[in-house]
């Protein structure tokens, strides 16, 4: 029922499907608690997890690692019982956090705005796009091409792997541990080989320099995780990366594109979203209890960063194993 109330509404996207549900729960063991309502005005569904701390008390998420999930389907009477048949559940299953990735009127629960969404519009076509980026993102598409870079899109399980390659490496310069291998095999397995996403990688006198990952449904495709190798920065690689993309996107007929949340506090990645013609707009959710509401950067103190960017990789990787399915 979950799928096909997704397939029909227009608000949804690749986070309501019961594919990234899977990925989630198969990588880190959540349990899936999925809100259905029907009544004579339509049906309504809101998708949450249960998740737990290293204290293993419960909390709800809905979704984690997810942008933004809003409820599907009524917005009338038949949402609100489901919204209360969600937070008794929470109730009985003694639930100390709720976080609902919408903007929800929920009695008892308040709206947090930590992020914004960049998102651009696809329809206008190639030209039109490319005259909506800022200067300085022309100038370093046409920079990376000048220097011989070469990029291609695949659905290759080697495309996954060697993007998380340099995952990890820009995860260790940033302080932060890398989601472990398997969230990536399980993407590429229940969404890439689906063809809900595509790998695009860049390649620089035969060595891979950038790739980042993309994800599809409906008529947006979505820019979800970016790395490349710092020693080759100055190719501009990752910029021909989200260019060619982005084409792909617009001769594949998608009309939105997606280039996720940030923080509100990370003002150079804003400024870099903002540079690809996109619109930010706030991103809020609806939160209850106790909980501290992090991210996996601003959670991380700034000396466990400074030990995380000396860790080899190896322990980099064993460690974001065992830490991250508590970043949820």
């Amino acid at each position: 029922m979950v799928d096909s109330i997704v397939r029909e509404d227009p608000g949804a996207n690749i986070f309501h499907s019961s594919a990234w549900a899977r990925v989630i729960a198969d990588t880190y063991g959540y349990e899936p608690d999925y809100f259905l309502g029907e009544g004579l005005r339509g049906r309504c569904v809101v998708p949450m997890m249960e998740v737990r701390d290293f204290l293993h008390r419960r909390s709800g998420v809905g979704l984690p690692f997810s942008d933004a999930v809003p409820a599907l389907g009524d917005r009338g009477q038949v949402r609100a019982e489901t919204l209360d048949a969600l937070v008794d559940f929470a109730t009985r299953r003694k639930w100390r956090s709720i976080e609902i990735r919408d903007s929800l009127g929920i009695p008892g629960m308040r709206k947090r705005v930590g992020y914004v969404q960049h998102t651009a519009v696809l329809d206008k076509g190639i030209e039109a796009v490319r005259e909506s980026l800022h200067d300085s993102i022309r100038r370093n598409i046409r920079k990376a091409e000048r220097l011989g870079v070469k990029v291609r899109s695949s659905r290759d399980l080697e495309a996954m792997e060697g993007f998380y390659r340099l995952h990890c490496l820009t995860r260790r310069k940033h302080g932060i541990p890398p989601q472990p291998i398997n969230f990536f095999r399980n993407l590429w397995r229940e969404l890439i080989t689906a063809g809900f996403g595509f790998v695009t990688c860049a390649f620089h006198s035969g060595r891979l320099v950038s790739a980042s990952v993309f994800l599809l449904f409906g008529s947006t495709a979505t820019y979800k995780y970016g790395a490349s190798l710092e020693s080759h920065h100055l190719l501009r690689a990752n910029h021909l990366v989200m260019w060619r993309s982005i084409e792909n996107c617009i001769q594949e007929g998608y009309r939105i594109f997606s280039l996720g949340r940030t923080d509100i506090g990370q003002n150079g990645l804003i400024r870099y979203k903002d540079g690809w013609g996109a619109e930010a707009c706030p991103c809020p959710y609806t939160v209850s209890g106790g909980r501290t509401w992090t991210s996996a950067r601003t959670g991380i103190s700034a000396m466990l960063c400074t030990v995380v960017r000396r860790m080899p990789i190896p322990v980099l990787r064993l460690y974001g194993e065992a830490a991250y399915r508590y970043m949820a």
